[in-house]
């Protein structure tokens, strides 16, 4: 299906103004519908454009010399490697320079194929390499500051091997995510770093990769013990750190599985839950799901650490689009409720509706999630039924069947 066909009437939130005059249309979903107030790229994408398109008039003060310029990267070796471009923004404003966009996300993967369709450029315009395999030779890199400052320091490290002689980083934040110590991070792993102005609350880091103080040695995974498993995690991947309170009542609350049913971990994380069921309940048949590349090889790494002799199935997609219509006999999922800085329930909604869609006659979709967030609605709307499993003070596990 052309996803030109998808996108329909064009409302104007969607539209974006290259530097070099064209108009283009980015959505933040290949198909679900937008939020009114919800765009596919903020300024620090704009202004990441723009100064790769030569505009700079301003940005720097008159006693700064920058590290890299514009004129100088066109020189560069090596491939440009979009980081964190969530939606596609830059890979459609660099289609030109056929980026490699370093993505962990399956979702990114699939809305920056179609925004570059849906654009007229070929959806391979912009190769997509999985964050959990190692990045070509580096010529430019342009990163998209992430929150986590774990995450931005692995992914630097990880440039920064990846570096050739000339190698040059375009950091792009808002300003709330640009601090000090970003750039100490920067001017530590890379080399000497300035930054711009900013322009509608956004800047940049501008860098040349300094290859004399490249540390080779990339912060590999991290491990912990709980409740019997050996948890391996990936960087920046929801449990990394520890099991969370939620994922730890879930785990007090799981209803007992027997025999040889088919059990889907719905947003698996570190794979703690359905490595859980799959080491009480050896004939069962996991499947572990996340949207995250770095979860999933998180959950295959703890799965096969604690449980070498057993089998599973692993998939990094949007929600449950990898898995048949009825093919589960339970689903268990603690949903995520933020889209970056923005809270919302419409992730919660789509995997449940989903859950529906995969669970046999008499499956069971086991949920956890704080109270204020009212699951417990939303499942009764779609099921028809809900029974509390188990509760504290800030959360609640909820079953419901599929009729």
């Amino acid at each position: 299906m052309a996803w030109a066909a998808i996108l329909g009437r064009v409302p104007p939130q969607t539209q974006l103004t290259l530097p070099d005059g064209r108009t283009v249309t980015l959505r933040r979903h290949p198909s679900r519908a937008q939020p009114d107030n919800l765009r596919a790229w903020d300024a620090a994408d704009e202004l990441a454009l723009a100064w790769m398109a030569g505009d700079t008039e301003g940005l720097l003060a008159d006693d700064v010399e920058a590290p890299i310029t514009p004129d100088g990267m066109e020189a560069a070796h090596g491939r440009t490697v979009l980081v964190n471009d969530r939606f596609g923004a830059l890979a459609v404003g660099l289609a030109d320079r056929h980026p490699a966009s370093w993505a962990d996300s399956a979702l990114t993967w699939e809305v920056t194929r179609a925004n570059l369709e849906a654009n007229g450029q070929d959806p391979s315009a912009a190769e997509i390499v999985p964050a959990s395999q190692g990045l070509p030779p580096v010529g430019v890199a342009v990163v998209k500051v992430p929150r986590a400052k774990a995450m931005l320091e692995w992914q630097l490290r990880r440039i920064a091997v990846a570096a050739l002689p000339g190698t040059v980083v375009v950091g792009a934040g808002m300003t709330r995510e640009v601090h000090s110590s970003t750039v100490e991070l920067f001017e530590r792993i890379l080399g000497p770093t300035v930054t711009t102005r900013a322009r509608k609350k956004a800047r940049l880091l501008l860098t040349r990769v300094d290859l004399d103080r490249v540390d080779r040695e990339v912060p590999g995974t991290s491990t912990h013990e709980a409740h019997g498993v050996t948890v391996v995690a990936e960087p920046g991947v929801f449990g990394a750190g520890g099991t969370d309170d939620g994922t730890e009542l879930l785990l007090a609350n799981l209803p007992a599985v027997q025999g040889p049913v088919d059990v889907i971990d719905l947003g698996c994380g570190t794979g703690i839950v359905g490595t859980v069921i799959a080491r009480d309940n050896p004939a069962a048949r996991l499947v572990f799901t996340d949207v995250s590349d770095l979860a999933v090889s998180s959950a295959r790494r703890t799965f096969e650490r604690t449980l070498s002799g057993q089998e599973a199935t692993f998939h990094v997609a949007d929600g449950l689009s990898a898995c048949a219509d009825g093919s589960a006999d339970l689903v268990v999922v603690n949903p995520p409720f933020h889209q970056g800085r923005v809270v919302t329930d419409d992730i919660a909604w789509e995997m449940f509706g989903d859950a529906r869609r995969v669970l046999r006659p008499g499956g069971r979709i086991v949920v956890v999630g704080n109270r204020h967030l009212a699951y417990h609605a939303k499942l009764k709307r779609l099921y028809g039924n809900v029974e509390v499993l188990g509760s504290d003070p800030r959360f609640v596990v909820m079953a419901s069947t599929r009729a």
